[in-house]
């Protein structure tokens, strides 16, 4: 499968409470809940890799850098 072809696929889908949860591939439209979600671990000092924010720019490299990895 190409690499273009992971970005966006569901690799699961179950129900947690009543709600569905589908688990897929991140594309870019993701980028922004993504560093939200990052900043909000630092903030609060949890126990990850990064203890800095990241900018906007800053995920989108990153994103876009993991996303050719897929």
């Amino acid at each position: 499968m190409s690499e273009n072809m992971m970005v966006g696929k569901v690799v699961d889908k179950f129900e947690v409470d009543g709600k569905e949860v589908v688990l897929r591939y991140p594309t870019m439209r993701d980028v922004e809940d993504l560093q939200k979600h990052i900043n909000s671990l630092v903030e609060e000092g949890a126990k990850i890799t990064m203890d800095e924010k990241q900018s906007y720019e800053e995920e989108v490299e990153w994103l876009a850098d993991g996303l050719k990895e897929v």
